[in-house]
């Protein structure tokens, strides 16, 4: 369980702040991965929902606050 949030959201939060300290010269776009579930909870993945849920807000989160600055951050969420 804290495994799922470890990898999935904190790593992704520490990418985040090192793409974001570089922001200015790189032209690049963040893009995270994130899951279906993430958005529709599914049976005994608890952890592992909640956690790609976090991706998804911190996506957005990320969007809002870079969003005037011209950066889009994107978000990919494959299924079955």
């Amino acid at each position: 369980m804290e495994r799922d949030v470890i990898v999935n959201l904190t790593g992704y939060f520490l990418c985040a702040q090192i793409f974001g300290r570089q922001i200015e010269t790189s032209g690049a776009q963040p893009r995270a991965y994130a899951s279906i579930a993430g958005s529709n909870a599914q049976a005994h993945s608890g952890a592992y929902s909640v956690s790609k849920a976090g991706v998804i807000m911190l996506s957005r989160q990320l969007a809002n606050e870079w969003g005037p600055q011209g950066i889009r951050s994107n978000v990919v969420s494959p299924a079955w």
